[in-house]
């Protein structure tokens, strides 16, 4: 019995004291402090950075050389390395991977049976990669892919779509891409563009984006005839000016007419948008005129 008073006066000494010193409590948590001990490390170099080594089985040999075998990673805080065996040197940054290889920086992931990666200086190669350019990016595979930086990999015959799925709509075929991932921008040498399996362009040199962010450059050309005009041919090039608004410029060469340039402008704001279209024709060799033409369209929202 005296055991139960001892609890209940202790249970009431303990709630009157949490009431009587709230703000005292909410004083002392306002004046936390960062601990001189902890350090913002700002300036680190790359072979400073702390790796975190995950495997099944972990062995050194008298070289240094650490082995790591089954579900192993090599993990640092810019970049992930996965495979079946990994066979890491400490002193250079040096990682080779046999078996289900795996590279993953800023969202990019990059796969293959074999491959060899330099943590520090992020540089290397991996033979018969896959490769995904994040959630906003393309799909592809290739032969090789050769790492020269953090932004910047070439592939060797390589086929590259925007779209990770069984089956794109579009995808391209070149003995080289590169991409360069700080200027959002993949180059295709003598690549082919397919579309639903049917190839419907071929050039020496072709851009693209990387992401799904708009780019400035060259839209596909267009080509064909008619009796009015003869051969026609028309090169897009497209101005991304802001998110807000954009310009296309299309030239047109005709051959019965001459060379015409087209453009449309577009713009968008909060309650309204439109676009202005117009073409002009210095002179037109069938009927020795000026021929222009313009228009105008905007759309406006006035509340109700």
């Amino acid at each position: 019995m005296r055991a139960v008073w001892w609890a209940i006066f202790l249970m009431f000494g303990l709630v009157s004291t949490a009431q009587a010193q709230p703000a005292s409590a909410a004083a002392d948590v306002a004046a936390l402090t960062v601990s001189p001990k902890l350090r913002l490390h700002t300036q680190l170099n790359e072979d400073e950075m702390t790796s975190f080594l995950i495997a099944d089985k972990m062995e050194t040999d008298e070289d240094g050389l650490l082995i790591l075998t089954g579900n192993a990673e090599v993990r640092r805080i810019d970049s992930v390395v996965k495979g079946d065996r990994i066979d890491y040197r400490r002193d250079t940054g040096q990682v080779n991977v046999r078996g289900n290889g795996l590279i993953m920086r800023d969202g990019n992931i990059v796969r293959g049976p074999e491959l060899s990666y330099n943590v520090d200086a992020e540089t290397g190669e991996v033979n018969d990669p896959n490769f995904w350019l994040g959630a906003d990016g393309g799909f592809g595979k290739a032969e090789k892919a050769d790492i020269f930086s953090r932004s910047q990999m070439r592939l060797s015959s390589a086929r590259y779509s925007g779209c990770p799925c069984e089956n794109p709509p579009w995808y391209i075929t070149s003995p080289r891409v590169d991409f360069d991932f700080d200027d959002n921008e993949g180059i295709a040498r003598n690549a082919v563009l397919f579309f639903k399996g049917v190839p419907i362009l071929a050039s020496p040199w072709l851009s693209f984006p990387l992401r799904k962010e708009r780019k400035s450059g060259f839209l596909l050309p267009t080509y064909g005839g008619s009796s009015n005009s003869g051969l026609e041919f028309t090169l897009p090039y497209y101005f991304n000016l802001a998110p807000n608004y954009d310009l296309t410029v299309t030239p047109r060469y005709m051959a019965k007419r001459g060379v015409q340039l087209g453009a449309e402008f577009r713009y968008l704001g909060n309650g309204y948008n439109g676009q202005l279209t117009g073409t002009y024709l210095n002179r037109d060799k069938l009927t020795n005129e000026r021929r222009w033409m313009y228009w105008w369209q905007h759309r406006h929202d006035l509340g109700n």
